[in-house]
């Protein structure tokens, strides 16, 4: 995560975080430089002090808001969300669940060499299923194909004071967006698919210059690894209508928070 003395941004995976880093360091005047890289992995926080004030970046890059040191919990909690469909797509681009340090969540999967023998290899649709077999929270006794999907629980685990608890009662009324609502911190949610203009605006509120946040506005996309979808290639290729209703299905509690999805979508 990154921690400023006006918010502390939260990294959730695949949702524009690589893009809010590139663009704070550089508010703050921080290079990426080989010795800083280095640094991050030795040290639980790199501090740099400037005109600004303290720029933190803390080595748990993908903390959640209960995993933010106490000391940094006055500040506004900012963070980025994506379109459920379209960070699937996402996820499954960019390979991370093929890792073997990933192969754990597997041996939970009930059958997982017949349902998906063919894995690492899988197609996108089998990709999906292997998602919510896999990444969601083992509480016990939920039939592996029912019950909130893989994305909304981790928005729980990310942005929810009492994770464990909200998603209990989601996976016994799964439609109780409220529940989700309530135990919220107090978060800015930017939306990636309008993210120059919201993290400008967010920053301005939140008391930068204008003239040290200009750039963001015609800042290009900054892609982890330098992976990414060319801007010809729409994600909801992957998508039959079929895959689309299940998967909002799974995901209804995401859409019920931010409408926006459906007005983003191509």
């Amino acid at each position: 995560m990154i921690i400023t003395d006006r918010l502390v941004y939260v990294h959730e995976p695949k949702t524009g975080g690589t893009f809010v880093t590139s663009a704070l360091m550089r508010v703050h005047g921080v290079a990426w430089t080989p010795w800083f890289r280095v640094m991050t992995t030795l040290r639980a926080e790199n501090v740099r002090t400037g005109p600004l004030g303290r720029f933190v970046y803390n080595n748990h890059k993908h903390g959640t808001c209960n995993d933010t040191p106490i000391r940094y919990r006055d500040r506004p909690f900012v963070a980025t969300v994506r379109h459920p469909l379209e960070l699937l797509v996402s996820e499954f681009e960019f390979g991370w669940w093929k890792r073997r340090d990933m192969r754990g969540h597997y041996a939970r999967v009930p059958e997982f060499g017949r349902r998906f023998p063919g894995f690492p290899d899988l197609g996108f649709a089998e990709y999906v299923s292997l998602s919510h077999a896999a990444f969601r929270a083992d509480l016990g006794g939920l039939p592996p194909e029912e019950g909130p999907g893989p994305l909304t629980e981790r928005f729980v685990r990310y942005y929810c004071r009492h994770p464990h608890e909200v998603i209990a009662r989601l996976r016994a009324a799964p439609d109780d967006v409220e529940a989700v609502r309530r135990d919220l911190h107090p978060v800015t949610f930017l939306l990636t698919h309008d993210l120059n203009a919201q993290l400008h605006a967010c920053l301005r509120n939140l008391g930068y210059p204008a003239e040290a946040i200009a750039f963001i506005a015609a800042m290009p996309r900054v892609l982890p690894g330098g992976r990414g979808r060319g801007p010809g290639d729409a994600w909801t290729r992957h998508y039959t209508p079929e895959l689309a209703r299940v998967v909002r299905a799974r995901e209804a509690v995401l859409f019920d928070l931010f409408p926006a999805f459906d007005r983003a979508e191509p």
